[in-house]
């Protein structure tokens, strides 16, 4: 089938890109139509293509038999079939149909090569990329939500608004006993038989620690 590539000037993928190169495109890829019905790949299928929607309108289904369902349509100037080209030999994820009589240029990985440094295909390129990336991108949003905690703990050991209930704050003993490496009353004792420690009288402040290794210091050396 021959395409004409002034109509595929008028696709937005193809916006100030020249018409020598849009014949260049049309000469390396293939021109096919599919009549109402027709099913251009099955779900499942390796893909070894991509197709430009010339004119016309594709359905994409999922599933297959009295379960097939339609999650979405193909247009003119859209591509469909795109993941043949970025990546050889993966499975087709979806049956795509002809709801109506289509036009369609046939992409494949030869077309690629064969016109590479083609402005027409360098925009066939970028639209491809585009699309998979919106699709990563949601994709990403979908595994977010399906990870997210569905809620948070700290949350469920909160009393219920309006039950009366209060978080008393703990005793000052509670927080002694509570806190790690927090000293015991007993420990602030001297040990019996300590030299140079005294405790100071109720009410009056104890002796700084810097005059007590004075003191010490003193009698050492007088001690020589």
């Amino acid at each position: 089938m021959d395409i004409h590539p002034a109509r595929l000037s008028v696709f937005p993928i193809f916006k100030g890109v020249g018409l020598n190169d849009l014949v260049a495109l049309v000469a390396a890829g293939h021109g096919e139509m599919r009549h109402r019905g027709d099913i251009l790949f099955r779900e499942g299928q390796v893909a070894k293509d991509a197709f430009l929607v010339v004119q016309g309108r594709l359905g994409v289904y999922l599933g297959d038999g009295v379960g097939q369902r339609l999650i979405g349509e193909v247009r003119a100037g859209e591509i469909v079939g795109e993941a043949g080209l970025m990546n050889l030999g993966v499975k087709r994820s979806a049956t795509v149909k002809a709801l109506v009589d289509t036009d369609l240029l046939r992409i494949t990985p030869r077309t690629l090569v064969a016109i590479s440094e083609n402005e027409a295909m360098v925009a066939v390129e970028m639209h491809i990329l585009t699309a998979m990336a919106r699709r990563i991108r949601s994709a990403n949003v979908r595994l977010e939500e399906a990870l997210a905690p569905a809620g948070s703990a700290t949350r469920s050991t909160l009393p219920p608004p309006g039950t009366g209930a209060s978080l008393a704050p703990p005793s000052s003993a509670a927080r002694s006993q509570s806190m790690p490496g927090s000293p015991s009353p007993r420990s602030t004792l001297p040990p019996p038989g300590a030299r140079g420690q005294s405790l100071a009288p109720p009410g009056e402040p104890s002796a700084p620690r810097t005059e007590t290794l004075t003191q010490t210091l003193l009698r050492i050396l007088g001690g020589k």
